[in-house]
């Protein structure tokens, strides 16, 4: 018999007696699938907000590098000191001249601070020269994600105003 002449001679018989009267799923089967899938989701939802806390630290550490250099490279190209602002109590930090700040994420504060002055808002500014030199900087970032700790440290050499990034973790 032709392949074609066999599927209509089964569909028009049916399903095979084995299968016929089974409808669907019993609220057993469904009850396991649900409580399955909800085991799933309840070990990857952690996961899934530690990832974006981990990008929010990714980020704010890149946008505080990125200050420091644009800080030394402001100072050499207007041949003038630039500051680099931090504000330790707000957790925020701005390039002097530049009117956009930056903000740690919630998690986050700003440690130890090393090699900075005093300015007149309770920030401390941390100094650029045309020369490329700067005042040299510690800049101390902790972080706490999914209950660890993780604390980043910031050097800026004073010669070449160059960063280098230490961690603890």
């Amino acid at each position: 018999m032709p392949y074609t002449q066999a599927v209509r001679e089964l569909l028009r018989r049916g399903a095979p007696a084995s299968l016929r009267g089974r409808g669907g799923f019993t609220l057993i089967e469904l009850l396991i699938v649900m409580v399955i899938l909800a085991v799933a989701v309840g070990m990857i939802a952690p996961s899934v907000g530690a990832g974006r806390k981990q990008s929010a630290v990714r980020r704010s550490m890149r946008q505080i590098v990125s200050a420091v250099r644009g800080s030394s490279s402001l100072a050499i190209r207007n041949r003038k000191r630039v500051s680099l602002a931090l504000w330790p109590e707000d957790g925020r930090f701005s390039v002097q001249g530049n009117s956009k700040e930056f903000i740690l994420p919630e998690f986050a504060a700003f440690g130890d601070l090393e090699g900075g002055r005093n300015g007149d808002d309770q920030e401390i500014l941390f100094d650029f020269y045309p020369t490329g030199a700067s005042s040299g900087a510690l800049i101390e970032v902790e972080y706490r994600v999914a209950g660890k700790s993780q604390v980043y440290r910031l050097r800026v050499n004073p010669l070449l105003s160059t960063v280098s990034i230490e961690s603890d973790s």
